[in-house]
């Protein structure tokens, strides 16, 4: 008989919440957020290998408990908070620790139940070595982040009237050539730890022109696991990559790349797609996308605003169809 367990995690501790397979509360505690803690969960379960497990997203504060549980359970999975909103399986009205970790297990219960694609796309496959690639990552692209504001501020310096500006663009200067040399060293970390993963997802990425380990290294922290995504289009939409469109009435104004989605992918697919464009291929289908853009009187930015999203539609293909990415061959 299957269990279903929701956790709510927090800092220091994590409220727990059994239901049954009718849907019937066995039972809910509280435990600490240690190793100590993990191992009176597991006893005090009835049967830890029958029960379906889900949790809320919490930055780092479950990692531990991934780590340890991951394969302790019959599956432990994942699920964003709009997700868990949307059921609105508590009837309790107040907010507490114990309410948000029945809501998870009925959570589990439901989706089990009624949608099982759901709860497969949220499994959690614990990876320390894919752990330790997204610190590295989140690492460089926090240097990338203050690289990017110090040249910024260097380049305010140089129109300075201030008779001390020259001085203080040179302490800038100083401190950005300290930064670039801290970013060269995390990116050599970075191609490291995605080097030591061995992973066939990765070699798929590898193969399109453009990609390189920075960009490789992201797809596979970002995206995870493709069948979280519907289609091409849905994985464009987590990643802001699609023009907005904004129109009142009559009026519309000029579309533009969407806000959200995560920074430092966005970025590196910015890069990739300058890239790929330069890649010498008469069949290069991403450079012919480019001139016949241009060709139409689009701007060389909207252009390669295109060619991103044709790069994210690439990279939805190889990893779905576990396919390596080819260029059309050229007639003879």
């Amino acid at each position: 008989m299957p269990y279903f367990l929701g956790l709510d995690v927090a800092r220091d501790s994590f409220a727990a919440a059994l239901l049954d397979e009718a849907g019937q509360l066995v039972n809910t505690a509280s435990f600490a957020n240690d190793p100590a803690g993990f191992s009176q969960l597991v006893a005090w379960l009835p049967a830890p290998a029958q029960t379906i497990t889900v949790c809320e997203p919490t930055g780092v504060y479950n990692q531990h408990l991934k780590q340890t549980l991951a394969t302790g359970f019959e599956s432990l999975h994942e699920i964003n908070s709009q997700t868990l909103k949307q059921y609105a399986f508590s009837q309790v009205r107040t907010k507490t620790d114990q309410a948000d970790a029945l809501a998870m297990a009925d959570a589990a219960r439901t989706l089990f139940l009624s949608r099982p694609e759901t709860l497969a796309r949220s499994r959690v496959a614990w990876s320390p070595e894919r752990e330790n690639l997204a610190l590295w990552l989140a690492e460089y692209d926090r240097l990338r982040k203050a690289i990017a504001s110090l040249r910024q501020q260097i380049g305010v310096l140089d129109h300075h009237a201030a008779p001390d500006a020259p001085q203080l663009q040179r302490r800038r200067q100083q401190e950005l050539k300290r930064l670039l040399a801290q970013q060269d060293r995390v990116k050599q970390r970075v191609e490291l730890a995605y080097k030591q993963l061995d992973d066939d997802q990765a070699c798929l990425i590898d193969s399109i022109p453009g990609i390189g380990p920075i960009s490789t290294a992201a797809t596979m922290v970002v995206v995870r696991y493709v069948a979280r995504f519907r289609s091409a289009d849905a994985l464009k939409a987590y990643l802001g990559i699609y023009p907005r469109r904004n129109q009142s009435g009559q009026r519309e104004r000029r579309s533009h790349l969407a806000h959200h989605g995560n920074a430092l992918m966005r970025h590196v697919l910015w890069n990739a797609a300058k890239a790929v464009v330069i890649v010498k291929h008469d069949a290069n289908p991403f450079r012919q996308l480019l001139e016949r853009l241009m060709a139409k009187g689009r701007t060389y930015n909207d252009a390669i605003g295109a060619v991103c999203r044709k790069l994210v539609q690439v990279i939805y293909g190889v990893l779905k169809s576990q396919t390596s990415c080819q260029f059309p061959s050229i007639p003879a």
